[in-house]
């Protein structure tokens, strides 16, 4: 339970403070980009922690945390929706990514294609968004993607697809490096596995240096 906690609260962090930073600096820079990032990057974490705790519910508790990061915003003075709509989002891609892995993990065939298995999460959750901005109130809608058609059929088609194709490149790859990992010998890996091996048996280090994590992304969440 506590390597558990550990891993969430750990790639939550990670998250929030991704988010935090890069979003900073994407923000500073006139070309629009950070639409080609912020999927892909929650795809990892939420892969990453899955692949650490191998508990589905990991995943929802680590884009809470992310989004709970997000909030502390509220205690700014900014516009609401700018807090409110990407912590939403957050938890949008967790439920989407979740609902995907808990499908694959009960029905490993349901996916004909890796790319199918990319595809539904990326466009699932702004399927999510979209009826989010339906309940919310008229401004929310009118500074939304679904405020024109054109806006709108770049985030759920245009981005949706980009991003499920990064999401499926990361799948192979990531598949890829996993069997040559399984064939490759353990003295080749000696050290890694050292590394692993003190890690699972210093709970403490490991919690120490996830809360510190979490901190951290909150400081840097509140500066920027």
């Amino acid at each position: 339970m506590k390597k558990n906690i550990s891993a969430i609260v750990f790639y939550g962090a990670i998250w929030g403070l991704i988010e935090a930073t890069l979003g900073y600096t994407l923000h500073a820079i006139p070309i629009k980009v950070g639409w080609f990032f912020w999927f892909p990057l929650a795809y990892l974490f939420l892969d990453r922690v899955y692949k650490k705790t191998n508990k589905l519910s990991s995943l929802l508790y680590t884009s809470s945390i992310a989004a709970s990061i997000k909030l502390i915003n509220l205690l700014l003075p900014t516009r609401i929706d700018k807090v409110i709509n990407p912590a939403a989002s957050i938890l949008f891609e967790g439920l989407a990514v979740f609902a995907v892995f808990k499908v694959v993990e009960h029905k490993k065939d349901i996916f004909r294609s890796k790319y199918i298995e990319a595809l539904v999460p990326s466009i699932g959750w702004r399927f999510l968004y979209v009826i989010y901005i339906l309940l919310m109130p008229e401004f929310f809608f009118k500074l939304s993607p679904l405020r024109a058609v054109k806006p709108f059929l770049k985030f759920f088609v245009f981005d949706g697809i980009a991003n499920s194709l990064i999401i499926y490149a990361y799948i192979t790859i990531a598949e890829r490096i996993s069997i040559k990992n399984k064939n490759s010998d353990y003295e080749k890996n000696k050290w890694l596995n050292n590394i692993a091996e003190y890690m699972d048996t210093h709970m403490a280090l490991k919690i120490c240096i996830s809360f510190s994590m979490l901190a951290l992304a909150l400081y840097a969440e509140w500066l920027l």
